[in-house]
């Protein structure tokens, strides 16, 4: 019987070698599961975000339910003189005209910002896809402060 002789050559690999191929293992299912993460969040945000949108106008079939037609229904009546409930005078009525006024605006200028940051968030995404994962953003170099905590204190 003769001695054992492995059909291909053996290759042994440094350490620093297959550190770096187990890193890139890691980095690689880290940046997978990271993706997979994003898009489960933005699929599942996706229904909430357009149900909200669609509600901030509309919150039902009915068009004299919102801010802007109870702000023209109480104008209305106090155009005419009249003293809709639960107001009880005509400055109580004015009251309810200014605040649907302010509220729908709001809600307005609120639906925008949603809108913006929503935007603002697939921008992002698409850049961040398009430069192959390099980061868009980065902090500032350290700037030791001249402020002194404590006069002729330590810094």
């Amino acid at each position: 019987m003769g001695s054992l002789r492995p059909i291909a050559p053996l290759r042994i690999e440094s350490r620093a070698s297959m550190l770096r191929k187990l890193a890139l293992v890691l980095i690689s299912s880290l940046v997978s599961l990271l993706g997979a993460e994003v898009l489960l969040r933005v699929l599942h945000a996706a229904p909430d975000v357009s149900i909200i949108q669609k509600g901030r106008f509309r919150l039902s079939a009915n068009p004299q339910i919102g801010f802007f037609a109870q702000r023209a229904r109480y104008a209305g009546a106090l155009d005419a003189g009249r003293i809709l409930p639960p107001a009880k005078s005509a400055a109580d009525m004015q009251a309810v005209v200014v605040n649907s006024t302010v509220d729908g605006v709001l809600v307005a200028v609120f639906l925008l910002l949603v809108v913006v940051v929503v935007v603002n968030a697939a921008v992002v995404c698409v850049r961040s896809v398009r430069r192959h994962g390099t980061p868009t953003s980065s902090e500032a170099p350290y700037v030791e402060s001249l402020i002194e905590a404590v006069p002729g204190g330590r810094r």
